[in-house]
């Protein structure tokens, strides 16, 4: 089996070089290293061309992610593709791992991440916390529209199913882009898991859903925004499919609610649901995280504890509870032991 890992780049000079590195030092003999830059303006195309022919590189204008993903996937040879983000690291057995535990029943993989640092010092978290879902999750995304999966650099997917779906709608999806091939892949074939740490996932405060330096209403509203191009992009697989999508889903689910309340307490005239008030949205997402068969009873109280205190806290006293909800990094070491345990 022949696997393709696609890197793509952005003003990332000072992490795309061991991203490279630990995608050409697998143990797994088959490999092919694609990376994409979407017009950096920093150092990285002379960073990236250092490696000659031992990746392909394609240097291209700025374009989005779903820019690179669809230049990448173009490029790609592998009868699975792994997506890489530019700063963070495989381990050296990840593809051995991955295709060991492959099926031809699978449209996607997904294994853990282990969070670290920018200098890939670890931080005693994984992401994601709960155990990976595995196996037929049709059902699930249509009736919810979202499942538990990790970032981008923790998914593996067949060729096949990219082929189906692919190239992804590069307006709609400037940012976000890993979400399009994550939820639709469940309604293509089965979901494999490995609930191991194949990746390492750097916080630097510059990641995309990160928020270590500040909340940023405006990313909040972005994310509420991908929920709602996940909800088009559904709609329309579905009735391509002949598939019935629940009215509710990708904005029922308990992730959805966490974004939307922290939005609707910080985000004042941008929050893109001017009907929404802070404490039905607490009760929304208790509600929700009650629901979720994926939430120990532990996490269910932290959830419940979380939505009300944001809710009832004034302003200035809630944003770090939403900085801590969103940035692992920023999580004291006794707050991540408890997480993980629960």
């Amino acid at each position: 089996m022949k696997v393709s890992i696609l890197i793509t780049s952005y003003n990332y000079q000072q992490f795309v070089a061991r991203t490279i590195e630990s995608a050409l030092s697998q143990t797994y003999p088959d490999v092919e290293v694609i990376v994409v830059d979407d017009g950096s303006k920093d150092g990285s195309v002379e960073v990236i061309g250092r490696f000659g022919a031992r990746i392909k590189a394609l240097f291209k204008p700025n374009g989005g992610q779903a820019s690179a993903f669809n230049a990448g996937w173009r490029m790609a040879t592998g009868d699975i593709v792994f997506l890489l983000d530019s700063d963070d690291v495989l381990r050296p057995d990840a593809v051995e791992r991955v295709v060991d535990a492959w099926r031809p029943s699978y449209s996607k993989l997904h294994f853990r991440l282990a969070v670290t640092d920018a200098k890939l010092r670890p931080l005693g978290a994984t992401l994601p916390r709960s155990p990976l879902p595995e196996g037929n999750l049709s059902r699930q995304v249509l009736d919810q529209g979202l499942y538990i999966s990790p970032p981008t650099s923790g998914n593996v997917f067949s060729r096949n199913f990219l082929d189906q779906v692919m190239p992804i709608p590069e307006r709609e999806w400037r940012y976000g882009a890993e979400t399009y091939p994550v939820f639709l892949a469940p309604l293509y074939g089965e979901i494999g898991a490995i609930n191991d740490t194949l990746c390492f996932y750097r916080t630097h405060g510059n990641n995309f859903t990160a928020m270590s330096r500040r909340i940023e209403p405006g990313k909040l509203v972005s994310l509420l925004q991908i929920d709602l191009n996940l909800r088009r992009t559904l709609e329309h697989f579905a009735a391509r499919l002949g598939l019935a999508l629940s009215p509710e889903a990708s904005t029922s689910h308990w992730l959805h609610y966490k974004i939307r309340l922290a939005c609707c307490k910080l985000g004042g005239a941008i929050h893109p649901f001017p009907e929404d008030r802070v404490m039905p949205l607490a009760g929304q997402l208790i509600r929700a995280a009650y629901r979720a068969p994926e939430l120990s009873p532990a996490m269910r109280a932290i959830f419940t504890a979380w939505a009300l205190a944001v809710a009832c806290l004034p302003k200035p006293a809630s944003e770090p509870l939403i900085r801590l909800a969103f940035s692992p990094s920023q999580r004291p070491p006794l707050m991540r032991a408890l997480l993980h345990r629960g």
